[in-house]
């Protein structure tokens, strides 16, 4: 009878660790699990990276859009300049020169003058817009490091 009990035993034990994966198939599986969380990491770690150079690239693209506005205000001042000395000189009197031609040329010579000033409003804007923008994208960037 003992000897029965001892054999059930045995066999009991027997079917209990053949039970469930074995020591491969719980490697396999927990090398699996390790190189789910491994991509899932180095997915992570893509994204960001792609996030930093997106915004690197905004910042860039805004520094370098700062600097062509500032160059065509400073265009469109010295622009200004030569034509307000254009209208000066278009308000002096020239010999042979009707009074209705002389107020239609100062007439045309202020609608070039509010177009550059027009202008100069709209850099103006736009490089403020910029110099705002660009502080919020440094922010960014710090944040995203």
């Amino acid at each position: 009878m003992k000897a029965i009990f001892q054999i059930k035993a045995i066999l009991l034990l027997f079917i209990l660790s053949s039970c469930g994966p074995s020591a491969e198939e719980r490697a396999a599986i927990q090398q699996r699990h390790d190189d789910s969380v491994k991509n899932v990491a180095v997915r992570e770690t893509q994204k960001k990276m792609e996030n930093l150079q997106e915004i690197k690239d905004k910042l860039e693209g805004l520094n370098k859009r700062t600097v062509t506005y500032k160059s065509e205000l400073a265009n469109l001042k010295a622009d200004l300049d030569v034509a307000n000395d254009k209208l000066k000189h278009i308000k002096e009197f020239h010999m042979l020169r009707t009074d209705s031609d002389r107020e239609q040329q100062i007439r045309n010579q202020d609608l070039v003058i509010q177009s550059i000033e027009e202008n100069i409003q709209k850099y103006t804007s736009a490089i403020a817009e910029c110099e705002q923008l660009i502080p919020q994208l440094q922010q960014q960037l710090r944040n995203q490091q």
